[in-house]
């Protein structure tokens, strides 16, 4: 069975909609709902990199050379992408604190960025 692009596109898409239904379902304002799901976007992105590392460390088929290079690309965006979160996590905490939330809302956000 194949899946054309469109239908792998708009399941892609429905997934992207679940996956984040308990921020959107959030008594929280739209910007620290937008943050939550960036900061959980970067999560997911530097896990599947670190995946990507660890894949590159395995592959007895490549060069020692090769290897290296695979490796600093990956370590690269690794970096990238967690300067990304922790400018994010920054943000969200200014937000938060502009935002004047209370108190259930901060557990709520709290609880949010722990899962």
């Amino acid at each position: 069975v194949t899946i054309s692009d469109l239908g792998q596109i708009l399941s892609a898409k429905g997934k992207a909609a679940t996956k984040n239904q308990d921020i959107d379902s959030s008594n929280l304002p739209d910007t620290i709902k937008d943050l939550l799901k960036r900061i959980r976007q970067l999560k997911e992105q530097i896990q599947e990199q670190q995946q990507k590392l660890n894949a590159i460390m395995a592959n007895q088929k490549l060069s020692t050379e090769e290897k290296q290079k695979q490796l600093l690309q990956v370590q690269a965006t690794i970096s990238s992408l967690s300067g990304a979160l922790t400018s994010a996590y920054g943000q969200l905490e200014k937000t938060m604190r502009d935002q004047d939330l209370t108190q259930d809302q901060q557990i709520a956000a709290a609880s949010l960025l722990a899962s």
